[in-house]
């Protein structure tokens, strides 16, 4: 039976090259979106203003996205996270339209566009990243702490839990724990 690659994340010297060249606001909240919370560039590039949800009693943000299928579920923001989404919508141009990222042409991006700004920065930077290996990177963070792998696939939008079990074995926390405790024997 052919065996499945593992998923290609960004390393973390990549991701903060890339995140120190990204000075819009409006490209910094995107791929943040990518980054912290795992979206999917199509699921960025639909999100509407209405998506966003706030509570004057708690730190975290949450987003209604639409992923796969039409299926929607909700993602929580960290503070850092829902501070950046929130310094792009105050800055963020009026227009008739509600998409939350919108282009110099007051219109909501393509994926085509998103894939395009990131690939822009990734020059700047001299790396190479694409959208979906800052998702990964997110499923490895998640996994490496160990977050259960059902509710990573509940945030990751996976209609399979074995989808997910991908992450846990690539990012190896039980391997890497055996290891370490066999080689201090």
């Amino acid at each position: 039976k052919p065996g499945k690659p593992l998923p290609r994340d960004a390393s973390e010297p990549e991701i903060e090259r890339l995140f120190a060249q990204i000075t819009h606001p409006r490209d910094q909240a995107m791929f943040r979106l990518m980054l912290d919370v795992g979206l999917r560039v199509e699921e960025v590039a639909t999100l509407c203003i209405g998506d966003l949800m706030t509570a004057s009693d708690d730190a975290l943000g949450r987003l209604r996205v639409r992923g796969k299928g039409d299926k929607e579920r909700f993602v929580w923001l960290m503070p850092e996270t829902l501070q950046i989404v929130q310094a792009w919508l105050e800055r963020r141009p009026a227009v008739e339209g509600e998409a939350m990222f919108i282009t110099r042409r007051k219109r909501g991006f393509s994926v085509r566009g998103i894939q395009e700004r990131l690939t822009y920065y990734c020059r700047l930077a001299g790396v190479k990243v694409s959208p979906h290996q800052l998702r990964h990177t997110f499923g490895r963070r998640m996994a490496e702490a160990e977050m259960p792998v059902t509710s990573l696939a509940a945030l990751m939008g996976h209609a399979q839990v074995t989808t997910t079990q991908v992450y846990t074995a690539g990012a190896g926390v039980a391997v890497q724990a055996d290891y370490q405790a066999a080689i201090a024997r």
